[in-house]
């Protein structure tokens, strides 16, 4: 029992009663509201008067002076709670307290304390979950103390619940309850078998305690299947060469069947040990960003461990004082797991040399941990102070021993043997060529939420740097608190600056700090960049800035120095060094050609050349034999490039005639070689992107690098310490510089200099290593990457690595499934998703940090399933609702396998198609066309089972539509229409008068039980919306066969007790009637949806993620042409323009050409390759994407050869009868539009009148909007004979009545689209009557299609352009409407 709990017992019961009142609050307890809760529950003294304010008020003074409320004193102190709880449910009260803590609102400010203790007590399984979701185990007291009574009342699963939750704190150095151990030794004595809730905690206790049998015990249970049980087991034996491989699976958060405890345990502890005690296959990287997550994931009960751990692993990386790191480490090592964690880096780190400082505290940290039960913990606590300089150091080794021989356990501190201070140096030397750096496109880990950045000021030979600390906010970072130069020079090796990436520190290591006397005398503090250290840590930084300018970071380059033999006429050669030093400057700062940074650091060897040689030293040319000798010894020191060809050929010395010239070199000339030509590509990562430079090695793989064609054509370097002289082919190098841009086009439209390309994002970076993978494998290019950074592609995933199952999940439909990559790796496809969601390009980002690149089929078919799905289902699926289902039907080449609901589903809507459509004989009125269609749409959607929206214009008779519907329906049983009061007595007049056969039946304000329960089959209820929603507790009862509500946008508002009712009339089909389906903002839009068809637009919320702010806010044109594929099929929309101007007469005309034999026999072949290739599909069911794959090659076959062989020489019998026809339109002072689907057959005809001068306009997907305006304006002014027009880019919104013929050269699947087409020149303003000629191939698929136009059609376009396409819909043009 603690302090706390003593004083609380020492309180009256009257007292504690206002405690416990205090215990049951979620609110802040003020006096007014334990007064008000009290009097609520008639709670008396024990002198039994009332409960006054000024008792409560002394009280609540009481309880501060005790110290037994919390810091803000608004409720009792978090010690305390769990007794406070307990004794206030063992009361009489009992049900009064409970009812006060459940009384708050959900939405209120909550204590976690008390749903947490609600939740164990009165064992509401449900509640426990999610409260102990905000509580970390062991955290706070539970059942503490311990009372038998309570335990044995506890469910089997709450008292496994009770040891889960307090072996952390047992394990952490909080004192064990003994009642409650001796709870645990009888459960573990038992023979039952351990629940999987409990082993993870069971495997830390064995662990802790070093019980080897219980481990033993289950990893028996386990099948030995789990790594991390066999890595303790192996730890406590003394194994350790394999332990740290077997636990390295507890340093990740994700899922492994192969790892039982829980991310963050003690097993993750020690897995971070192996990279502070060098085991060879530990990753610096994995423990960093492990004990990160572990830190700030505030779940871990082991976080100060992990701190500590990340004190080693600062210090292996940037070896340093070890009396700082034992500082550092009694600075944070507070509790009993903190010195036993810094007790192994003492004993590994620290021990053994002339440093005498220790860590505090860590024998009292042994007995801690031993009282609490956890003996192979202090056993190891005890060995590490046996290992240090303490007086009682082998008294502790003793004590250590002893305990683990009692235990039969290994020490895990003998592992590692101390080593001198230069070995670990050499060490960190080691582990820094190999740690991986960050993220190859910013600089900074993605999730990063803190980093460093540097604003930079320079001159010709110093720099400055101005340091900021910035926090992540969303997908920006914040502006930046600025940090003094001093306090990174003292604290950056510390916890709080545990963010610092490699190259930060790198750079923060060249500080220094010193200290003078100011002008007052007194002592006054310094801190700067070290000139030379400094400029060498910045090259490469991935986050200096220019000040202000944050956009991009700069890129800082070295620039190399090389000394230049060169000829300057045929006398003389000079000797330059460039760039040339200033003087006594070491360190010279150069603008590069892109406003970046390039820097020359200059050694002692280059400033004394370049005094030798001044503004540049001048020979005789006969002199060349001792120019070669000396610059032979200056390769080592200086790459050499000369212009000078034959410097290495051993002929130097030699006068023209071939006679020595009398300065032989008096050592051996140089080895010479030829240069190699291969080109190599420098990959920089810079900002989010790359920089991109072509160079060449003329030494091979070793020595200095070129830019193709640049520098000398002789090369002096020393390699492998010899002189040596690459002879260079420059026009070779050239020419291979150039073939690869010719080749590598991603490369040569980046192009910013000579042989450099820039990629300032992510996707065109990825783009470029996508080409230069073909590249690459060809020889043709070496990549190269800056030491341990790189963007590392995983491949091409397309459709037929996808896998999909569909099934039925209650009232909605759950998709699951996997891409594949390759026989050991797949991605989930919810995780696909995701992936795809936050990548805006077809590359997505793998866990392992490599890209993967999607097709752009597969990209799509993802984005469907992101876009028209309704979020995750609790089994991890993605849902959606039934109405739009025939999403998943074909995904192309994904593979889908379904239940019979869903293949049900789909079977009713294709049987919708097949419905007869009849308009009913007992109407009296004469329908125009588009009524017909109107009301055809209707009666498909009912006998599919949906809703629809009909919204035409006023005055288009929407109102007798719907009545010849009611009428078509009248049997199956009575409707309802809702409609404004104003116009139920219209609705009444118009039934009388189109339907009599129908009975209208107005639902007044009087007689409306009896009328309600005499509707029957014809019956058709008039209601008015505010009888609607005041009668919807008797209307919700009625199944309505058909359910209209007129002016719909009445319901538009969700949130309205109208919009509410009137989802709860039950109907077989509805319908809604209305000229404006939206007025303000899209949320409208998905009411009304909602309404006729729930679930097809999915929950507000997600309608609002994924369509209303995407489209509202930031115009996504993606987002709104997915909503509009989700609601075309639903909403059927004509205006008075369509459908009832009075146009002149429109003449249409077939012209069947007869192609020639040639032409014909290659038509024959391209069909019967197409029936071979289908005929080899699988189990002979060609994919329905496929077929249309072979049909498209028989329609461009159609149109002309070339279309399908390019190269073939066969006439197109089409291109000469559109040519002739139009010679005779222009010789009746005709003009002509000209369609057709396939751009490349309008460049066959715009040829043909290019040749014969024949002036014409042209548009097509390409044109740009000010210059598709200008052709149609020109047009109709009289500028050109035909207008050349692609079926999909002008076929709708042009204006074109200068034309009176219209030619289309190939048919569409759907007449509506060509007839939209025809309507360019068919239009208000037209004057002629307008004639139309379809071309079409005789004995073709042409012929075929054209027979579609007045039969079912079995093919339709993917993505229908309006919703105004009505009757004429087919099942697989729905199909495809949604999958696209």
């Amino acid at each position: 029992m603690n302090t706390l709990q003593k004083e609380y017992g020492r309180l009256d019961v009257t007292r504690k009663r206002v405690l416990q009142v205090m215990a049951f609050q979620h609110e802040a307890s003020s006096l007014d509201a334990i007064h008000r809760h009290i009097k609520t529950f008639d709670l008396r003294q024990d002198n039994g008067r009332l409960f006054t304010q000024a008792f409560l008020r002394d009280s609540l003074q009481h309880f501060i002076r005790l110290r037994l409320l919390n810091t803000t004193r608004t409720h009792p102190h978090p010690d305390l709670m769990d007794l406070l709880i307990r004794e206030g449910l063992s009361g009489n009260w009992a049900r009064e307290l409970v009812s006060l803590a459940k009384s708050a609102s959900r939405w209120a400010s909550r204590n976690p304390q008390l749903d947490f203790y609600l939740a164990f007590y009165l064992q509401d399984a449900e509640a426990w979950k999610i409260a102990r979701r905000d509580i970390t185990d062991g955290s706070i007291p539970l059942l503490s103390p311990f009372c038998e009574n309570i335990f044995r009342q506890l469910k089997p699963q709450f008292q496994e619940e009770y040891f889960s939750f307090v072996l952390p704190a047992w394990i952490t150095g909080t004192a064990r309850d003994e009642q409650g151990f001796q709870a645990l030794r009888k459960l573990l004595n038992g023979d039952a078998p351990y629940s999987n809730e409990l082993m993870p905690q069971l495997v830390e206790w064995a662990l802790a305690s070093g019980d080897r049998a219980l481990l033993e015990r289950i990893n028996d249970q386990t099948a030995g299947t789990m790594n991390d049980v066999e890595g303790c087991v192996r730890l406590l034996r003394g194994d350790f060469d394999t332990v740290f491989d077997l636990l390295s699976g507890t340093l990740s958060n994700r899922s492994n069947k192969r790892i039982l405890t829980k991310f963050g345990g003690l097993p993750s502890v020690l897995a971070t040990f192996a990279a502070v005690a060098g085991h060879p296959n530990a990753k610096w990287e994995n423990a960093w960003k492990a004990s990160e997550m572990a830190i700030k994931s505030g779940v871990s009960p082991y976080a100060d461990a992990f701190a500590i751990v990340q004190f080693g692993l600062q210090f292996v990386s940037a070896p340093g004082d070890t009396t700082r790191l034992i500082s550092n480490l009694n600075g944070k090592a507070k509790t009993p797991i903190a010195k036993w964690a810094a007790g192994y880096l003492q004993a590994w780190l620290a021990s053994g040399g002339d440093d005498t400082s220790q860590v505090n505290g860590l024998i009292d940290a042994a007995g801690s941990l031993q009282a609490s039960g956890c003996e192979w913990l202090a056993a190891e606590a005890y060995a590490a102070a046996g290992k240090s300089n303490l007086k009682t150091a082998e008294e502790q080794q003793k004590l250590a021993e002893q305990l683990h021989q009692s235990l039969e356990t290994a020490s895990l501190v003998r592992f590692v043997e101390p080593e001198p201070a230069w070995s670990r140096t050499l060490a960190a030397i080691a582990m820094l060529g190999s740690q991986k750096s960050p993220s190859a496109q910013s600089g900074t880990d993605p999730q990063a939420t803190d980093r460093l950045i540097f604003e930079i000021s320079h001159d010709k030979h110093d720099f400055q740097l101005e340091v900021f600390h910035q926090v992540r906010k969303g997908k920006d970072w914040s502006k930046g608190r600025k940090v003094a130069l001093s306090r990174l020079f003292h604290q950056y090796t510390e916890p709080d600056f545990a963010f610092l990436t490699p190259e930060d520190v790198t750079l923060c290591q060249t500080l220094r700090n010193w200290s003078e006397r100011g002008h007052y005398g007194y002592p006054e503090e310094y801190t700067e960049f070290e000139t030379r250290s400094g400029s060498r840590a910045l090259i490469g930084h991935p986050r200096i800035f220019r000040p202000g300018k944050r956009d991009q970071p700069l890129e800082i380059v070295e620039k190399p120095i090389s000394l230049i033999v060169r000829e300057l006429d045929d006398s003389q050669i000079e000797l330059v060094l460039e760039p040339r030093p200033d003087g006594l400057h070491d360190v010279q700062f150069d603008k590069t050609a892109t406003g970046d940074i390039a820097v020359t650091i200059f050694e002692t060897s280059h400033l004394e050349l370049q005094k030798m040689l001044g503004r540049g030293l001048r020979v005789p040319k006969s002199a060349s034999a001792k120019v070669l000798e000396a610059v032979t010894q200056l390769a080592s020191v200086v790459t050499i490039h000369s212009e000078i060809g034959d410097m290495g050929r051993g002929n130097a010395g030699q006068s023209s005639d071939g006679s020595k010239s009398g300065n032989e070199p008096t050592s051996t000339a140089a080895r010479r070689i030829d240069g190699d030509a291969q080109l190599h590509l420098h990959l920089i990562p810079i900002g989010e992107g790359l920089r991109a430079e072509l160079y060449v090695q003329p030494f091979g793989t070793t020595g200095p690098t070129c830019r193709p064609g640049e520098g000398g054509k002789t090369l002096f370097a020393t390699i492998d310490g010899e002189a040596t002289s690459a002879d260079r082919d420059l026009t070779r190098e050239v020419e291979n510089a150039q073939s690869l841009i010719d080749r590598c086009q991603s490369f040569a439209s980046h192009l910013i200099e000579n042989w450099t390309a820039s990629f300032p994002t992510p996707i065109e970076s990825l783009e470029l290593l996508l080409a230069l993978e073909s590249l690459n494998q060809n020889d043709c290019v070496s990549v190269h990457w800056p030491k341990g950074r790189s963007l590392r592609l995983a491949g091409e995933a397309s459709e037929s690595m996808m896998r999909v199952r569909i099934r039925r999940d209650r009232n909605w439909f759950a998709a699951s499934g996997e891409l594949k990559l390759d026989r050991d790796r797949t991605i989930d496809m919810m995780q696909l998703l995701d992936l795809v969601a936050a990548s805006p390009g077809r590359f997505v980002q793998l866990d392992d940090g490599e890209f993967l690149a999607l097709t752009s089929n597969l990209r799509r078919r993802i984005e469907d399933l992101r876009m028209f799905g309704d979020g995750r289902s609790a089994k991890g699926k993605l849902r959606f609702g039934a109405v739009h289902a025939e999403l998943l039907e074909n995904l192309g080449d994904v593979k889908v396998t379904s239940d019979a609901h869903w293949k049900k589903c789909l079977k009713r809507m294709r049987d919708s198609t097949e419905v007869e459509i009849k308009i009913p004989e007992t109407l009296q009125a004469e329908l125009r066309p588009y009524q017909h269609e109107g009301i055809a749409w209707m009666q498909r959607l009912a006998a599919w089972g949906v809703g629809g929206c009909l919204a035409d214009d006023m005055g288009l008779g929407k109102t007798l539509q719907a009545i010849a519907v009611l009428l078509q329906r009248a049997a199956e049983g009575p409707a309802i229409v809702v409609a404004p009061t104003s116009v139920i007595h219209n609705w009444q007049d118009e039934i009388i008068r189109f339907a009599p056969t129908l009975r209208p039946r107005i639902l007044a304000e009087s007689s409306r039980n009896e009328l309600l329960d005499s509707l029957e089959t014809s019956d058709v209820l008039l209601c008015s919306y505010g009888l609607m929603q005041n009668e919807i507790d008797k209307l919700k009862k009625i199944d309505f066969a058909t359910l209209i509500l007129d002016e719909a946008q009445a319901i538009k508002n969700a949130a309205t007790q109208r919009s509410k009712a009137a989802k709860q009339l039950t109907a077989d089909c509805r319908y809604l009637l209305t000229g404006t389906p939206m007025e303000n903002h899209l949320g409208e839009l998905w009411n009304l949806m909602d309404f006729i068809n729930p679930g097809l637009l999915g929950s507000s919320e997600s309608f609002q993620d994924r369509f209303a702010i995407p489209i509202e806010r930031d115009g996504d044109p993606v987002a709104r042409q997915g909503l509009k594929r989700l609601v075309a099929p639903f909403i059927l929309r004509r205006t008075k323009a369509q459908v009832l101007t009075e146009l002149p007469p429109r003449i249409e005309t077939t012209l069947r050409i007869q192609p020639s034999d040639d032409e014909a026999a290659f038509y024959e072949a391209v069909r019967l390759r197409a029936v071979e290739k289908l005929a080899e599909a699988a189990d002979g069911k060609p994919q329905p994407l496929q077929i249309l794959g072979e049909i498209m090659r028989m329609r461009r076959a159609c149109c002309h050869p070339k279309l399908v062989m390019p190269e073939s020489d066969i006439e197109g019998s089409k291109l000469a009868q559109v040519l002739e026809t139009i010679d005779e339109l222009r010789s009746g002072n005709h003009r002509a539009l000209i369609f057709s689907q396939f751009v490349d057959h309008l460049q066959l005809v715009r040829e043909q009148l290019d040749q014969r001068g024949i002036a014409y306009q042209y548009l097509d997907g390409s044109t740009p909007a000010r210059t598709r305006k200008q052709s149609v304006d020109a047009f109709q002014a009289g500028e050109g004979e035909v207008f050349l027009i692609s079926l999909k880019a002008g076929g709708t919104g042009l204006n074109l009545t200068a034309a009176d013929y219209v030619i289309h050269l190939d048919p569409w699947w759907n007449p509506a689209v060509e007839d939209q087409a025809s309507d360019r020149a068919h239009r208000i303003g037209q004057q002629r009557p307008v004639t139309i000629y379809r071309m079409i191939l005789a004995g073709t698929i042409e012929e075929k299609i054209l027979n579609l136009h007045a039969t079912k059609r079995d093919l339709a376009e993917s993505l229908l352009e309006g919703t105004d396409r009505s009757g004429k819909l087919t099942t697989d043009e729905l199909l495809r409407l949604i999958k696209s």
